[in-house]
């Protein structure tokens, strides 16, 4: 090899453990933006579930007779939830974002090594070939499954978000209405 400089490139390019170093971090960080926009979306889904019944039927705040302030909180939560529909979306949008990244950053590792490597370049070929050949097997993506996962999940915030309007709507009429 050559001289080293202070960011630990050889002449010849990179060292090969800071690849490997960078590598394993860009996987690690990819699997965990993964799961962790998953996990956000489950969590939103279970609390949109609560807020659309709670905009939908707000008795939760007791019988006391007022047709106004069942009203007012019907509207507060739809209000709400068309709030946490967006930020949630904005999150999970950010995070897929940088899941991405990592993925194209291990990816450019990948490439450095010297020896073939086809973990993430093969992961990347499936999902836009939907099909990948690994040791002379055949991997085929099936047809349902072709939808993009970041799609699908826009698809849903989109649902939540047209669910929270139309309730907004219904709510803000039925405050009209109570006067």
């Amino acid at each position: 090899m050559g001289e080293e400089d202070v960011n630990g490139h050889f002449d010849s390019g990179p060292a090969p453990d800071n690849v490997r170093l960078g590598y394993q971090t860009a996987t690690q960080f990819a699997v965990y933006d993964g799961q962790l926009s998953w996990q956000v979306t489950g969590i939103f889904v279970q609390f949109g579930f609560v807020l659309i019944f709670g905009a939908t039927f707000p008795s939760f705040v007791g019988d006391n007779g007022s047709e106004k302030v069942l009203a007012f909180a019907g509207l507060g939560v739809s209000v709400a939830g068309w709030i946490l529909t967006a930020m949630f979306g904005s999150m999970v949008s950010r995070i897929r974002t940088y899941e991405g990244y990592w993925v194209s950053r291990a990816a450019e590792y990948e490439a450095q090594f010297r020896q073939t490597n086809e973990t993430i370049r093969g992961s990347i070929a499936l999902s836009k070939d939907h099909e990948v050949t690994v040791n002379g097997s055949k991997a085929t993506m099936p047809r349902y499954a072709i939808v993009s996962s970041r799609y699908m999940l826009n698809a849903m915030f989109l649902a939540f978000l047209l669910a929270f309007m139309v309730l907004i709507g219904v709510n803000a009429w039925r405050v009209w209405a109570s006067f």
